[in-house]
């Protein structure tokens, strides 16, 4: 589908993986879910994606691309 994140979960700390693809984004780990691009807000802290949807935030290890990948969930 696309990249595979892993991160955790604020506030619980709870490791999560991330599936940034076409159009939505697939969470897997203590939040499933797969959200639609309009429904994230994404910013890049350095090399952390975050992004915050349906009540939860999660801190990705997005790397260099972090800024890019939220540009392109903005983006939508």
């Amino acid at each position: 589908m696309g990249n595979e994140l892993t991160g955790s979960l604020t506030g619980t700390g709870a490791k999560m993986k991330a599936e940034i693809g076409t159009g939505v984004v697939v969470f897997r780990g203590a939040f499933k879910a797969e959200v639609p691009f309009k429904e994230i807000v994404a910013e890049a802290r350095g090399t952390l994606l975050i992004l915050s949807t349906r009540g939860h935030v999660v801190q990705l290890a997005g790397g260099a691309k972090a800024a890019s990948m939220a540009a392109k969930i903005r983006a939508g």
